[in-house]
């Protein structure tokens, strides 16, 4: 009974611990969106040919929490096709071979996740949503292994207004 009082008492504890490592709030009404953190992210902003990207980079410990948004003017294709060219591209990147990839909802959103390794060692768990001509990429890397649970933490902390 002891132990059982003690595991019970080590897992609310481990859950506080980590769901308080998601507090540095990003709100963006350009990016339309709200996220957490679990370290304060680097920001990095560009403009080319018209095409604002935001990108925000945090890391803890071994793992490297990533966010992007890009404003889309138009797009001569539909959204399926440009969640597929996000994750190739994405992936292809990072030179990531593709483990597993599946169709995801965030609200009434529909979005892609997928997740693999690449040669070198790389793990990336990351997902894409298109919404209001807004492509949103959120992902983590780690070297040490598919984070598959820190992603499922962060990812919950997006909100796509």
């Amino acid at each position: 009974m002891k132990n059982q009082l003690l595991l019970i008492l080590f897992l609310m504890l481990a859950n506080i611990a980590f769901s308080q490592k998601f507090s540095h709030k990003v709100n963006s009404e350009e990016g339309k969106f709200n996220l957490a953190f679990p370290v304060k992210p680097v920001i990095e902003k560009n403009e080319t040919d018209g095409i604002n990207t935001a990108m925000y980079l945090g890391q803890l410990e071994k793992k490297v929490f990533l966010f992007s948004y890009t404003l889309v003017q138009e797009s001569p294709v539909g959204q399926a096709e440009i969640l597929e060219t996000a994750l190739k591209a994405f992936t292809e990147s990072t030179a990531i071979e593709v483990k597993t990839k599946r169709e995801i909802k965030k609200g009434k959103t529909t979005g892609l996740y997928g997740e693999g390794s690449s040669k070198s060692g790389l793990h990336v768990a990351y997902e894409v949503y298109f919404q209001n001509n807004i492509l949103y990429q959120i992902g983590v890397m780690s070297e040490e292994k598919i984070e598959s649970k820190a992603m499922k933490s962060f990812s919950k902390t997006l909100i796509i207004k």
